[in-house]
């Protein structure tokens, strides 16, 4: 059976996500359930009524064992539309499926009739901007596959700004906008980013959604009042500081993150210990150029020793990577 998995509550899992958002008692229509476990966790663990719309009919026969509802045809064909007219729901699922469709939008748009007034469509999305994808293209290629980002059956696409219009156009507002994450080498595609040429592959690694694996969405008919809009993430934005006093008989070691594109911990302050004879601030090694500076009891120090190839007038320093950039 296509997509038969184990469920996975994780919240950093399409369906964990999406089933964690859902409240116990609710009336949901599911688009595309497949194997249905998410089906069986919410009418099980959560005490929800389940309807569903399913074109494969093995799975619409298997899930239609538990479902309270359920209807056999083509999303795109809109004759479910008639099959529960009149009806409204909580929350309508799109759980990796409206990528599967011709025109994502249209089905919105029809859906949006069946929202309660509070009611929330609930979709995750692939995201084709993926740096594992966008490697690929750069060299000329993109492995179709059976699953994933590149699932040969997909056939609708968007980047970020895509989803915005095509939710407007549909009448529908944000409520939250989330993301789930893999990193380059951890998804289904073999690209790396040693393939890309050296000059590129910084700005590749600092793309805000090139860690985006997934999107997610929470949609509602009416303006929100205050949607809920996260910040991506990206592994290559967080490095790791380390600071070092040393003393006559000891080191003491502090490891610190801090984020280039946020500003997290871009400025530090921290007891010196009375008996610390040196500092010594330590980053990744790599290629690197850093802004640093440091001050003490308010007054900038100006005796800083490192081994930088390169310093210049604005507290800058170029390090070549050979070794560990050191303060």
């Amino acid at each position: 059976m296509k997509y038969d998995f184990e469920m996975d509550l994780d919240e950093q899992s399409s369906v964990g996500k999406i089933a964690a958002q859902i409240k116990p008692g609710s009336k949901v229509l599911e688009f595309g359930p497949g194997n249905g476990r998410l089906t069986k966790h919410l009418i099980g663990a959560k005490q929800c009524e389940v309807s569903i719309v399913e074109l494969d009919k093995e799975l619409f026969d298997f899930v239609s064992e538990f479902a309270q509802d359920g209807f056999y045809g083509d999303i795109e064909s809109f004759e479910w539309a008639n099959y529960y007219a009149g009806q409204t729901f909580d929350y309508v699922l799109f759980a990796d499926v409206l990528e599967h469709l011709v025109d994502p939008g249209k089905t919105l748009k029809k859906v949006r009739e069946f929202l309660n007034e509070e009611g929330e469509i609930l979709i995750t999305f692939p995201n084709l901007a993926h740096n594992s994808v966008m490697i690929d293209l750069f060299n000329n290629q993109l492995p179709w596959a059976s699953y994933g980002l590149l699932d040969e059956t997909h056939n609708s696409f968007y980047t970020h700004d895509g989803f915005q219009k095509v939710f407007e156009k549909a009448g529908l507002y944000i409520n939250i906008e989330d993301y789930l994450y893999l990193a380059v080498g951890d998804t289904e595609l073999k690209s790396t980013y040693e393939e890309l040429p050296e000059a590129v592959r910084y700005d590749f690694k600092m793309r805000p959604f090139g860690e985006v694996y997934q999107y997610f969405f929470s949609l509602m008919k009416h303006p929100v009042a205050q949607s809920s809009i996260a910040q991506p993430q990206n592994s290559n934005y967080v490095k790791v500081l380390e600071v070092i006093q040393q003393t006559k008989q000891d080191e003491i070691i502090q490891q610190i993150p801090f984020n280039n594109f946020t500003g997290e911990n871009e400025t530090l302050s921290f007891h010196v210990s009375e008996l610390a004879e040196r500092m010594v601030f330590r980053f990744a090694q790599q290629p690197s150029f850093i802004e640093f500076s440091a001050e003490a009891a308010g007054e900038k120090l100006t005796f800083i020793d490192s081994n930088a190839v390169v310093k210049t007038v604005n507290d800058c320093y170029l390090f070549d990577g050979k070794d560990l950039p050191e303060f």
